[in-house]
């Protein structure tokens, strides 16, 4: 509040809401209570936004104004989900020769 910020997303470690849970607790009243945010949280793992990395984390979500705040599972994950491969576009330089080395990507190829 001391900052003015109306929007806020934070992130942290799942067992937050397991085993830190009043740790947890003690942040929801703190964000809702004292500060006046409506929240919504969820687990999302970021490899079903297309980050190559397996990696689940707690993402809090609020807003201090009087819009409504969209629940966080409603965001619907990247589909089809992007490969390493497709993103760099290795394959266009699956038909370089050694010769055509002009970058790191394309000489490392070879």
């Amino acid at each position: 509040h001391q900052t003015g910020a109306s929007k806020i997303v934070l992130e942290n470690v799942p067992n937050l809401l397991t085993v830190g849970i009043d740790r947890w607790n003690e942040m929801r009243r703190v964000l809702c209570n004292d500060l006046g945010f409506v929240i919504d949280f969820a687990v999302l793992n970021a490899h079903d936004f297309g980050v190559p990395q397996n990696r689940k984390r707690l993402y809090i979500i609020g807003r201090r104004d009087a819009k409504v705040i969209h629940p966080i599972v409603d965001y619907t994950p990247v589909l089809p989900r992007k490969t390493l491969r497709s993103i760099l576009e290795f394959e266009s330089l699956e038909t370089s020769s050694p010769d055509d080395c002009n970058s790191k990507a394309t000489c490392l190829r070879h």
